[in-house]
């Protein structure tokens, strides 16, 4: 199993991790923040971009094993989606940093126009329209064959995925109540993104990229919050295509969330939570292997620290951090990625993390020792 880091917050924003470019603005994405100052957002934009990841920390996730890092790029990151900045430079320099210490790189389509997702980490919170635009999935696909063609023969090239989290029917529903669209009217027409429809996405995604990708570079489909349909579907649909990973993300935190309130009540009660975690990863280590079973790796493309007993004892955090490698180490993924590097990037700002819940999807605070 390869250890490897997301690296949130750098070209795609997220404004819970670092509010920073966000600083007067009352936008909750990075599409609103781009419509509302167009292009003398930039600066503030390239600024970040330069500051928040580095070549030093390349070198301080290196030190410390890190064998992977898998980095959220946004649909617009070649620059031609006005007036939104593109950001293929960095990459650029991030695989510089990458292949001169052996590292490698997944890269991952975090957004697309009109939103998979109604996430904030989708670009545009509160709608999901994007897989109802024809002309918008075909620009998608465009952007990850022009990926494959920069970056398809780089040694630092891990792989590509095509997409991060398209909504399931349940995800949409919560998040929709959650996210809520600044525009009521853009929102109208969002939905959860059907099975059917990511089936032909990934053939289609798949095909272009296995003509410009060397046969060593994975291809990562995200199970869309729906691990458990993808084995009969990779029999059958997608038996032909060869080194596909799915990726799958696993946070108890959420699961802990959306437990009935009368379960929650039981589990503190008797005690049970610790092991609520061990039975919830064990369940986890079933649905991996059988999605393996079925001929396809599967990758942990996001996973954290936080959950309620780490919240009222935070020496248990380390225990919880080894119980979820150990199960996917048992379960036989390819590779794991805990979100994220880091959240704050200001020194003065990290000082608070020892209060923030922040701190348990923060690799560095947890990892201070392993730093250079």
């Amino acid at each position: 199993m390869l250890r490897g880091i997301n690296l949130g917050n750098w070209l795609v924003l997220e404004k819970w991790m670092d509010s920073t470019p966000f600083h007067g603005s009352e936008a909750a994405d990075e599409v609103w923040l781009h419509r509302d100052y167009g292009h003398s957002v930039h600066d503030v934009l390239r600024k970040h971009r330069d500051t928040y990841i580095t070549e030093e920390d390349f070198e301080s996730l290196h030190g410390a094993g890190v064998e992977l890092v898998r980095i959220p790029v946004p649909y617009f990151v070649f620059g031609d989606r006005d007036p939104y900045l593109g950001c293929i430079e960095y990459i650029d320099r991030a695989f510089e940093w990458a292949e001169k210490r052996a590292m490698r790189i997944l890269l991952d389509l975090h957004t697309v126009p009109g939103s998979q997702n109604g996430f904030d980490n989708g670009g545009l919170s509160g709608v999901a329209r994007w897989h109802s635009n024809e002309e918008e999935v075909l620009f998608a696909l465009s952007v990850i064959e022009r990926l494959g063609i920069r970056y398809g023969k780089r040694a630092g090239l891990y792989g590509i995925e095509v997409l991060n989290e398209p909504a399931s029917w349940s995800v949409w529903r919560a998040n929709k109540k959650t996210y809520v669209a600044r525009d009521p009217q853009e929102a109208e027409g969002s939905a959860h993104v059907p099975i059917k429809f990511l089936i032909r996405f990934y053939k289609a995604a798949y095909t272009r990229l296995r003509r410009v990708l060397g046969n060593d570079k994975v291809i990562v489909f995200h199970d869309g919050f729906r691990l458990m349909s993808w084995p009969w579907i990779r029999i059958t649909r997608l038996r032909t295509m060869h080194n596909i990973a799915f990726d799958t993300h696993i946070y108890s935190t959420f699961i802990e969330r959306s437990m009935p309130a009368w379960i929650a009540r039981l589990v503190q009660y008797a005690s049970w939570r610790r092991n609520f975690y061990r039975f919830f990863y064990d369940m986890q280590q079933l649905r991996i292997r059988c999605v393996r079973a079925a001929g396809a790796d599967v990758i942990v493309g996001e996973w954290c620290v936080e959950n309620q007993e780490s919240l009222v004892l935070e020496e248990y955090t380390h225990d919880f951090e080894d119980m979820q490698l150990s199960a996917y180490e048992s379960a036989g993924v390819s590779a794991e990625f805990m979100w994220s590097y880091q959240t704050e990037r200001d020194e003065k700002k990290r000082e608070r993390l020892t209060t923030s819940w922040k701190r348990f999807w923060d690799w560095r605070y947890w990892h201070r020792g392993n730093e250079n």
